[in-house]
């Protein structure tokens, strides 16, 4: 393998999912800013935990352009099998199906609405 064929991949982690929970006080507006921050980087690919295949570097557009629309009105109940999450966990998705290549959602605890919107 040579250089010319090196594809850089970023491995998020947690930072960067198909469903991203903030809490600890993270606003959509703080994320929506890292994530441009980190799109600047020079990678290809996105390797997030909990999803077995690459998001694609366009991945970090879409999820800030769900962001930039966030609407609580327009968030569900989330239905996530998370152990210890309290029971008024919300998401506000972009997509119809988890699979779906471009589905991206932003869950939240409603109790903490006010500093996820800075409002």
């Amino acid at each position: 393998m040579s250089l010319k064929d090196y594809r850089p991949i970023l491995l998020s982690g947690d930072t960067i999912l198909k469903r991203v929970l903030l809490m600890a006080g993270v606003s959509i507006n703080f994320y929506s800013q890292a994530l441009k921050r980190v799109d600047k980087l020079g990678f290809k690919d996105i390797i997030g935990a909990h999803w077995p295949k690459p998001l694609g570097r366009d991945y970090i557009k879409k999820v800030v352009s769900m962001l930039g629309e966030f609407d609580n009105e327009r968030s569900e109940e989330a239905g996530w099998d998370i152990p210890g999450a309290p029971p008024a966990l919300r998401m506000f998705a972009y997509g119809n199906a988890f699979e779906e290549p471009d589905f991206c959602a932003v869950g939240y605890r409603f109790r903490d609405l006010q500093t996820l919107t800075g409002e």
